[in-house]
């Protein structure tokens, strides 16, 4: 098999993070996969994250993330090099890049480590060229965040190394949606639709921007903001639902792996953020609704 051969198409993005972390086990009984802590659940959906973790019965670890859920870095660094048999997985949430700082680079490098990267909310960066972090690297996609489909996920690295009796090919029905769409109109409209809101939500304490800079923002999946309180949070959840429109809250609550008390910060984004929507089948009225709901709604207060 050519060695350019190094796309996969999948049933979900779950299957493709689960066949990648079963060749990890298969390469190192004793590996651990280092998470980043803050990692939702849901009773209908579950976790993207944790499904797949628990079913390849993979060791694994917490890390704590910053504010805005960048890796710490100091921490980050020391976990790696307390342990050679770690494997750093990487969570770009919501489409805003978790870059990493040169010298856990340098690390990665001189100690062999592996890494795995979600892009599930961004589908985009698959068809931008690869960066590699590690010479033992995959990056997972989501086709259905970003399409009509109704599963598919997509795998980028080494594909010949997994175990065909760990994945799920895409069907034939989600893959046909994946082509027939324009990523890059996608792309267009969910950035159009960001900034918008960025400009037209009014300054109030109630509530801020998840990101204080949008430098690595390679394309938001949302309009993610932190209110003031959960009970704010509700409020605001309530009224926009009230009006027809439909937010969402990633994540209101985090998977039971997650202890409250080694990362409290996690809870309280929880708590408080919603996550307003920008999808490209939000039209301008859309968008004009949204805008006018909630800063009608500050300005109610």
């Amino acid at each position: 098999m050519s060695r350019t051969l190094n796309r996969l198409a999948v049933a979900n993005a779950r299957n493709g993070l689960f066949a990648v972390l079963k060749k990890k086990i298969r390469d190192n009984p004793n590996i651990q996969l280092l998470i980043p802590g803050y990692v939702g659940w849901s009773p209908n959906e579950g976790s993207g994250l944790m499904d797949p973790i628990q079913a390849s019965a993979i060791d694994f670890q917490f890390y704590s993330v910053t504010p805005e859920l960048l890796p710490i870095t100091e921490e980050l660094n020391k976990l790696l090099l307390g342990n050679k048999q770690a494997v750093l997985l990487l969570v770009h949430y919501f489409g805003n890049r978790s870059v990493l700082d040169e010298s856990t680079l340098s690390i990665i490098k001189e100690g062999g480590h592996g890494v795995i990267e979600d892009w599930a909310h961004d589908l985009s960066r698959f068809f931008e060229p690869r960066r590699t972090l590690s010479e033992d690297h995959y990056e997972i996609f989501s086709i259905h965040k970003w399409t009509s489909s109704r599963a598919g996920g997509l795998v980028r690295g080494n594909i010949r190394e997994l175990d065909p009796n760990d994945i799920e090919p895409a069907s034939l029905m989600d893959l046909e949606v994946l082509l027939s769409t324009d990523i890059w109109e996608v792309y267009q409209a969910r950035w159009s639709n960001f900034l918008r809101l960025d400009a037209e939500l009014v300054l109030t304490p109630v509530f801020h921007r998840l990101l204080s800079s949008l430098a690595n923002l390679t394309c938001p999946i949302n309009y993610p903001i932190v209110l003031s309180s959960n009970a704010d949070r509700r409020d605001l959840y309530g009224y926009l639902v009230s009006k027809g429109l439909n937010p969402t809250a990633l994540y209101h609550k985090l998977t039971d792996q997650l202890s409250r008390n080694d990362f409290p910060y996690a809870y309280t984004l929880a708590d408080q953020i919603l996550n307003l929507p920008i999808h490209q089948d939000c039209t301008e009225d859309d968008t004009t609704s949204l805008v006018g709901a909630v800063n009608s709604w500050v300005q109610g207060r």
